[in-house]
């Protein structure tokens, strides 16, 4: 380095991997009157020819000590800015490698060629510009990775782990297979982690628990087994969590209704067992949505839904649950906008404090061993759309009232022991919104009432094994969805 004349004579070698040279070079530079801005350069000219000979995974060698001082100086001049530029380049390159090697590992698709082109290191566009890469404005790191609904073919790359930078991962409606690596772990920066609708394999990683900052994750419509690993409890910010319809089984433990952040939770279409945790809203109070659907849970509901004041959707269906519905459980839960109990063995009948469940929509209580006559509070739930009492043993008329909802929707009461007239219309009703009827197998009798032509938006009507006598009213041929 010559000081007076600002120059420096740069020599770079490129080695193999047993040592072998492969490559020299040797320039000149002028206008530096720093060894730490002559460090720099030479390890920028490293990289801009490793860059040229494609080469993804490289160990740089310099006088590191430098570079520090060079980092930690106090000096506000060139020298910051050119440090400065070298680290944000590695870095940049770390991100496109770890990029290639994700790419190397889709081996097919339909947009598997559109990526093939679109991310090389050969293009003239920044990784920044690559297709569903996101970067940060300030450092030009990978911050998001979008690659949803794109056919994509192949496994993760455990190089995913590599996007240190990365806040958002997006893999959804691909065909992913293989395990979800490990490697994902790394990402401590990660917020929102989406891999549905692919066919991963495996466990779910018990590492992922270091991803501090995770607030949505979704696993679902994957071939994972296995247990729900406790370490998820450890998601302290953790907001919103989908596992359904993959093959998860054991018992769910209540370290995942430890983290208060906890919104929404969906583990529907698995093989969990056992009954659910006692008070599982005691430490997550605002939990909105719950979906259990279609698993092995069972025993007896009690104190499990305390304090759950926030639930907006319970979803309890196709499990084996047994006992009566208490009281407590229905009445004060009283944002509930849906409530889906069919499938289970309750037995007794639907408590009056139904009622108090002023916004509820949906409410599914078929298949079970319900008894007793259908509770005329039905009919003060004027938001619901959806009822299902199917596959009970409900007796007795059907309520006045039933047909008073105008929002109601779908009404499903087959398969009972239902009997009598069907309820006349109050002066002014019509079910303006009424697209499915299905009283199938009861013992209902009289004449199919008129007042029927009158829901327009009619497209099912199910009487069938019943005692209905007198002629079909020719009205019903004026419904034109029917």
């Amino acid at each position: 380095m010559d000081l007076k004349r600002r120059k420096i004579g740069i020599g770079v070698i490129i080695r193999d991997e047993e040592g072998e040279p492969l490559v020299a070079a040797e320039g000149q530079q002028s206008n530096v009157d720093h060894p730490e801005v002559a460090e720099s350069y030479a390890l920028w000219k490293a990289k801009e020819i490793c860059r040229d000979l494609k080469m993804e995974r490289v160990i740089f060698e310099g006088d590191a000590q430098l570079i520090v001082k060079a980092v930690n100086s106090q000096e506000k001049d060139r020298l910051h800015s050119y440090t400065f530029q070298l680290i944000q380049s590695f870095s940049n390159f770390t991100d496109q490698s770890a990029l290639i090697a994700f790419k190397s590992r889709i081996n097919s698709g339909p947009n598997e060629t559109l990526l093939a082109t679109n991310w090389s290191s050969n293009a003239p566009n920044s990784i920044c510009n690559w297709i569903g890469v996101s970067c940060s404005r300030r450092r030009q790191r990978v911050t998001a990775l979008d690659l949803s609904y794109m056919g994509l073919h192949g496994t993760i790359s455990p190089h995913i782990g590599n996007l240190s930078f990365l806040v958002s991962l997006d893999l959804s409606n691909n065909s992913f297979y293989g395990f979800i690596p490990h490697e994902i772990s790394r990402l401590h920066r990660l917020r929102m982690l989406y891999l549905p609708s692919n066919q991963l394999e495996g466990s779910i990683p018990p590492t992922i628990q270091n991803c501090q900052k995770l607030r949505e994750v979704s696993f679902d419509s994957n071939h994972l087994i296995g247990a729900i690993p406790s370490s998820l409890g450890n998601l302290s910010t953790l907001e919103f969590l989908n596992l359904q319809r993959n093959s998860l089984s054991g018992p769910l433990l209540p370290i995942i209704f430890n983290i208060s952040s906890l919104n929404d939770f969906a583990v529907s279409f698995n093989h969990i067992l056992g009954a659910l945790p006692n008070n599982l809203c005691s430490h997550c109070p605002n939990l909105r949505t719950l979906y259990f659907t279609d698993n092995k849970f069972g025993g007896q509901l009690h104190s499990q839904f305390n304090n759950c004041g926030e639930l907006v959707i319970l979803s309890l269906a196709y499990n084996t649950f047994e006992g009566s519905i208490s009281k407590a459980l229905i009445g004060s839960l009283q944002k509930l906008e849906g409530l889906y109990l069919g499938g289970n063995s309750f037995t007794g009948i639907i408590p009056s404090t139904i009622c108090n469940l002023s916004r509820l929509q949906v409410f599914g209580i078929e298949d079970n061993h319900i008894q007793g006559s259908i509770p005329t509070d039905l009919w003060q739930l004027q938001k619901l759309t959806v009822l299902y009492l199917g596959m009970n043993n409900f007796k007795g008329a059907i309520p006045q009232k039933v047909f008073n909802l105008s929002s109601l929707q779908l009404i499903s009461f087959e398969q009972n022991s239902l009997s009598g007239y069907l309820p006349s219309l109050d002066s002014g009703q019509s079910c303006p919104n009424l697209e499915i009827i299905a009283l199938g197998n009861n013992k209902l009798s009289g004449h199919i009432p008129s007042y029927l032509s009158n829901c327009s938006k009619l497209i099912t009507v199910d009487f069938d094994e019943n005692l209905f006598s007198g002629p079909i009213p020719k009205s019903l041929g004026n419904l034109n969805y029917l």
